[in-house]
């Protein structure tokens, strides 16, 4: 007789390779588990029981989608139930259960839009929350209710892989970042229901070794953000600040501070110093942290016309300083973008393909470079592009204070107030001068 070593030592051999026969492997570490090779090859697991003499087999998986550990775990469950009907004094049937539990299902169709927001829920703790926001289930809810309405209230039970093509193609080449995202989701949204019994058969959803051989191959090149030109700059904001919302005034500060918007949108007035005229951006919302993980602030200092803004919006709400309708009372994170790109009609300023709000980062930095006579370093730093070399003389105490000048000279380009190459040598230090002159 073989010991158990030897036992699952063929089990094992199995799962690796086969000799084209049908062939039946018993697990000696798990009661009633089988690894089932059909002659074609395939393989697939079973439980295998006797009720009065009767053998009875109940597939529990494929072997190509479940190794052997899932497979003990999925034979435990099994025998959890039967143990649950043994103490009531019922017969388990594994068959019957899951066809009743198909029936019950067919009454109550499950959408996939239905299974996305299970996800959302399941997940939804372990995302990250800042200020009473989680930016990973809004995108979550995004990719339910704009890629995915075209199936988000089909049953999960009739997706086909036609249907998840039918939502990639459309963006498949013009947005091909955002349409691999949404690919992600789908395959794990059809995942968590082949899981809970809502779906059968493979996940038509599943990337490797199924769309990847669907999909053509798109070269996606790099494409920097759309960025103004920063001769632009001033009659741009000009336009922009005669509208009075809260939408543009959160973007014109974005602007003036030259932050991303994600860090004005989760803005909170306890991150504020209006004394020192000082914003500071908690290191748990700084983009250093999740690349270099270096827990480091951000203090921007505030120009003249920025904290302008912020004394026109104090007191609207205990604790978002650009109040808006998302969770918590801020602004949803698509806002300023959606203002800057939406046509006139929608109430928007039509710079699709122009400008985008990062991409106003970048007018600052260049015009910075180009223009004036402020260091590469201190542009850099208020851009918050540190290197861990650097984090010492970034966290200096008068580093906010020589970029303190640069932002107020940024604020006043922008406001009209010195020419747009007024800085251009080094023979000016500083532009205080020319407005006083002016």
């Amino acid at each position: 007789m073989k010991t158990l070593d030897a036992r699952l030592s063929n089990l094992k051999t199995a799962l690796a390779s086969t000799d084209g026969k049908r062939n039946r492997y018993g697990d000696p570490q798990c009661k009633n588990l089988y690894l089932n090779i059909a002659a074609s090859g395939t393989k697939s697991w079973l439980f295998i029981w006797q009720h009065n003499g009767v053998q009875s087999e109940f597939g529990l998986g494929s072997a190509s989608t479940m190794n052997l550990e899932q497979a003990r775990a999925a034979a435990r469950r099994v025998h959890a139930q039967f143990d649950r009907a043994k103490q009531q004094g019922l017969v388990f049937n594994p068959i019957e259960a899951k066809r009743q539990a198909k029936a019950k299902l067919a009454l109550v169709p499950t959408t996939f839009g239905d299974v996305v927001t299970r996800v959302i829920e399941r997940d939804r703790a372990s995302w990250k929350i800042t200020n009473g926001k989680c930016g990973t289930a809004e995108e979550w809810t995004r990719t339910r209710d704009k890629y995915c309405l075209s199936i988000r209230d089909k049953r999960i039970a009739e997706i086909t892989t036609n249907d998840i093509i039918s939502v990639l193609e459309p963006m498949w080449h013009t947005i091909n970042d955002t349409a691999h995202r949404v690919q992600d989701r789908m395959e794990q949204v059809m995942n968590y229901a082949i899981a809970r019994d809502l779906y059968e058969g493979k996940n038509p959803a599943r990337w490797a070794g199924h769309l990847e051989e669907i999909m053509p191959k798109v070269i996606v090149e790099k494409k920097h953000h759309a960025m103004l030109d920063y001769t632009d700059m001033g009659d741009f904001m000009a336009m922009i600040a005669s509208r009075d919302s809260m939408v543009v005034k959160a973007m014109l500060f974005t602007m003036l501070t030259a932050v991303r918007t994600a860090n004005v949108i989760a803005m909170v007035w306890s991150e504020v110093d209006f004394a020192k005229k000082v914003w500071t951006i908690p290191a748990c919302r700084m983009k250093i942290e999740a690349r270099d993980n270096v827990k480091i602030a951000h203090t921007v200092p505030l120009s003249d016309w920025a904290l302008a803004i912020l004394e026109s919006v104090k007191g609207l709400h205990p604790t978002a300083v650009f109040p808006g309708k998302a969770k918590g009372g801020f602004l949803a994170s698509g806002a300023m973008n959606e203002k800057l790109t939406d046509t006139k009609a929608k109430g928007g300023f039509e710079m699709a393909g122009k400008a985008t709000m990062h991409g106003f980062r970048a007018s600052f930095g260049t015009w910075i470079e180009t223009e004036t006579f402020f260091p590469a370093e201190e542009r850099e730093f208020a851009l918050a592009h540190v290197k861990k070399a650097e984090i010492a003389a970034y966290q200096r105490g008068d580093s906010v204070e020589k970029r303190r000048e640069m932002m107020q000279a940024w604020a006043d380009m922008l406001a009209g107030k010195i020419a747009v190459d007024a800085l251009r040598t080094d023979r000016v230090k500083s532009h205080l001068r020319l407005v006083e002159a002016a």
